[in-house]
């Protein structure tokens, strides 16, 4: 298999294993560093690499300039709506963010991810599959972190996850962004 296929799955366990060291963090210790930003820096260049590697002809530039916006969204969505540095590379319990975005879903990264790669497809010849293998990376990704990392790495994640919907906002979840 060609490098650009495998990159971006590369990525998506580079995420995987910044996580499972979140729930381990004595195999974490174990390590010669904090290794947390690093292998979310190392996740985010092999999914872009790879992505970029795929794309051979641009189709449409309003297409592809939806797709910078949701990346865009993706990025303030998971570095800018609360401190990168105790949600990536501090080990210990935050407190669950509810705000902004959040207080939509509980995975709005998701949500602008798919649309970003939807819209690469249209601006791009970007395989479809690609998109759609990604897309489905991410939302595994955020079913573990969701079940398996968040519960234990994050305080206040039970309760929030009985007022905020995973994935779709809800007319409540709508009204409650607006209120916060």
């Amino acid at each position: 298999m060609k490098a650009e296929k495998l990159l971006p799955a590369a990525g998506f366990a580079c995420f995987a294993a910044k996580e499972l060291g979140d729930i381990f963090p004595k195999l974490r210790a174990k390590l010669p560093v904090s290794i947390g930003a690093i292998e979310y820096a190392v996740g985010i260049g092999a999914v872009a690499a790879g992505t970029l590697m795929q794309i051979k002809k641009l189709r449409s530039v309003p297409a592809c300039a939806v797709a910078a916006a949701f990346l865009g969204t993706q990025m303030y969505v998971l570095f800018g709506c609360f401190s990168g540095k105790d949600a990536y590379c501090e080990n210990g319990k935050q407190s669950v963010y509810d705000k902004g975005p959040y207080a939509l879903c509980r995975h709005p990264g998701l949500i602008a991810f798919a649309g970003a790669y939807a819209s690469l497809c249209l601006g791009t010849d970007l395989p479809k599959r690609t998109a759609a293998v990604l897309t489905l990376l991410d939302l595994l990704l955020v079913a573990f972190e969701d079940v398996l990392v968040f519960p234990k790495t994050l305080s206040g994640y039970d309760e929030y996850k009985k007022t905020t919907p995973f994935l779709i906002p809800t007319a409540e979840s709508i009204k409650r962004f607006f209120e916060k």
